[in-house]
């Protein structure tokens, strides 16, 4: 998404200018990538957490390109986020871009107690809340939900009991 390009470009900005020094102890950080993503397009964001202290996870597809729904790979992810909770012995900030904020959004609702108790928060860069499908991807977005027989659009009667985890401050 545009934002999400804004987002990294600034990231590598802010890199290339600035000397950090790194928090001792900055929270464990799992970046939740957008649809047709690719480990390296998260490269500047891992840099720049890393210089700050953060250990950083990317939750990774199985295939090159980030092209799954969904729903087949939400259990991987909240595996991987509790894993990583338990591992570091802290909560975990979930980095979403696109269509990770709609993974972190299905995540609270399914997985609810666990999200809870290992997620610290959740920072949205380039993502939207699942209310709409921006259209520019939206015809790749269909395609991929066709060809891996998926339904992610499902998530939308999801949003009442997000709005509920919302209004509690869960999320």
């Amino acid at each position: 998404s545009v934002r999400g390009c804004w987002e990294r470009s600034r990231s590598v900005r802010e890199l290339e200018r600035e000397k950090v020094e790194p928090t001792e102890n900055g929270l464990p950080i799992a970046i939740l990538p957008g649809f047709l993503s690719m480990k390296w397009w998260y490269d500047p964001e891992v840099e720049y957490f890393e210089r700050r202290g953060h250990r950083v996870t990317i939750m990774t597809s199985p295939l090159v390109i980030n092209f799954l729904p969904i729903e087949k790979k939400e259990d991987q992810y909240m595996r991987e986020i509790y894993g990583l909770a338990e591992k570091e012995g802290e909560k975990v900030q979930l980095h979403c871009d696109s269509q990770g904020v709609l993974a972190a959004a299905a995540l609270a609702v399914d997985y609810r107690r666990d999200f809870e108790s290992c997620v610290a928060g959740v920072t949205n860069t380039g993502g939207v809340k699942p209310r709409h499908v921006n259209i520019a991807v939206g015809v790749a977005y269909l395609w991929s939900q066709f060809f891996n027989l998926s339904d992610d659009f499902k998530l939308v009667r999801k949003l009442e009991q997000l709005e509920e985890i919302e209004a509690e401050g869960k999320v």
